[in-house]
């Protein structure tokens, strides 16, 4: 039997770094704020309220508390304005 080192162990911790690094999240953030940057994005790119819910598992009812703690008020005026610039222009 060979044993066969594949570095240092990993943790969550390292993934979410990780997955923070590959987002381009500053340095310093949180797994609740990779959620929080993933949610604004979502409504960036023109999800609509349910799929946000299914990809994040949030429930139904628990959906505008949890928004308001994850999704930049900023990303949800400038994601309605584009879908209406969008409408006006046909497309």
């Amino acid at each position: 039997m060979h044993a066969r080192s594949l570095g240092p162990p990993r943790g969550f911790a390292s993934a979410v770094e990780d997955a923070r690094s590959a987002a381009g999240v500053a340095t310093g953030k949180t797994l609740h704020d990779l959620r929080g940057t993933f949610s604004t994005r979502l409504v960036r790119n023109g999800s609509d309220e349910r799929e946000i819910d299914e990809v994040l598992g949030w429930e139904t009812g628990k959906r505008a508390r949890i928004r308001r703690v994850y999704i930049s008020r900023k990303a949800v005026v400038i994601s309605a304005i584009e879908r209406m610039r969008k409408r006006d222009n046909g497309d």
